[in-house]
C-alpha cells in the first residue's frame, strides 16, 4: 500500500480550490485581508500550490516570481489533522522548483529557521506584527492625497525603487475596492510617502507603508487611524530595523505579537531599508 507521501499529489491551485489554504490561515489567526487572495493571484496565478490526498486538500503553499530576478514565499501552510507525516516538505520541494533560478524571499517563524536554513535560506532582520486598538489622537489628518488611478504608476514606480522588484501587479488594485483605501504624500519634487488600508478578518491592516522620514510616517498613520472606524484592530507587519515605526506604534498602544524571520535565498532585492515601515503582507512582502 502506498505511504501518504507517495499518495500526495501536488497542483496548481485555482482561487477557488484556494479556500482551503484561506481557511487554515483564518484558523491560525493570521488575519488575511479581505479579498486578499484576489490581488495575490494577480501577481502570479501559477505560483499557489495545494497538496491533496485523494479529493482532499492536506496542504498548501506560494511562490509568487514578481519578475527575472525576485521570488516571495508564503502561504506555507497544513492542515492541522495532517501535519507530522512529512507533506508539508514533500509540498516544498516540490513547489520551489517554480522559482528557478530566483532569489526568494520569505517571513517564517522561528521554529522553522533550521528548516529554511537547510534549504539554503539565510536570515537577514526580525519581522514584527504588531496589534491592538490604537489610541486616537484629536487632530484632523487632511495633507495626504488619496491614491488614484492618475498617479498609481508612479507609485508603483516609487515603491520598486524602495523595495528593489516592481508589485505592478499586487499595487495596480491594491489600494481600491470595498474596505480598501490608499493615501500618499509629496513635496514639491518628488513622491514621500504611501500607505494602503484594507479590512480584514479580524480588523483592519495597514501595509505597505513607506515614507521618507518621520515626520511624513506620522502623518500618514494618522491619515490611516482616521479612515479605520474607532474600536478596531489595526495590525501592522514591522521590520525590525524601522525603529521609529515601533516606537510610534507602542505609543499608540499596539503592541508586539511575535516576530517572524525574513530570510532569503540569493541575493536579496537592493532595497532603501530606511523608508520602508511596514509591509503590505508576510505573504507576499
Amino acid at each position: 500500500m502506498a505511504t501518504l507521501t507517495q499518495q500526495l499529489v501536488v497542483n496548481r491551485a485555482t482561487p477557488r480550490s484556494w479556500l482551503s489554504a484561506q481557511r487554515w490561515a483564518q484558523d491560525e489567526h493570521w488575519d488575511i485581508g479581505k479579498d486578499d487572495a484576489r490581488h495575490f493571484f494577480a501577481v502570479d496565478p501559477q505560483g499557489f500550490f495545494l497538496g491533496n490526498i485523494g479529493q482532499q486538500s492536506v496542504a498548501a503553499i506560494s511562490i509568487a516570481n514578481f519578475d527575472s530576478r525576485y521570488a516571495h514565499l508564503g502561504h506555507y501552510l497544513v492542515d492541522p489533522t495532517w501535519r507530522g507525516k512529512g507533506l508539508g516538505l514533500q509540498l516544498w520541494n516540490t513547489a520551489i522548483k517554480h522559482a528557478g533560478e530566483r532569489c526568494i524571499g520569505l517571513d517564517g517563524m522561528p521554529a522553522q529557521m533550521e528548516n529554511y536554513q537547510r534549504s539554503g535560506f539565510v536570515t537577514h532582520h526580525r519581522t514584527l506584527r504588531i496589534s491592538g486598538q490604537p489610541v486616537r489622537l484629536s487632530e484632523s489628518e487632511t495633507l495626504n492625497m488619496p491614491v488614484t488611478a492618475t498617479v498609481l504608476p508612479r507609485l508603483i514606480e516609487w515603491d520598486r525603487s524602495i523595495i528593489g522588484y516592481s508589485r505592478a501587479q499586487l499595487l495596480s488594485d491594491w489600494f481600491s475596492g470595498p474596505g480598501r483605501w490608499g493615501f500618499y504624500s509629496h513635496d514639491e519634487q518628488q513622491i514621500t510617502g504611501m500607505i494602503g488600508i484594507r479590512q480584514s478578518d479580524d480588523g483592519y491592516r495597514i501595509g505597505p507603508l513607506h515614507a521618507a522620514n518621520h515626520a511624513v510616517m506620522t502623518s500618514l498613520l494618522n491619515t490611516a487611524l482616521c479612515v479605520i472606524p474607532h474600536q478596531e484592530c489595526v495590525t501592522l507587519d514591522v521590520p525590525d530595523y524601522a525603529e521609529d515605526m515601533v516606537q510610534i506604534c507602542q505609543q499608540r498602544g499596539l503592541k508586539v505579537l511575535f516576530h517572524t524571520l525574513r530570510m532569503y535565498r540569493g541575493d536579496p532585492p537592493r532595497s532603501d531599508f530606511r523608508q520602508i515601515k511596514a509591509l503590505a503582507s508576510l505573504e507576499l512582502g
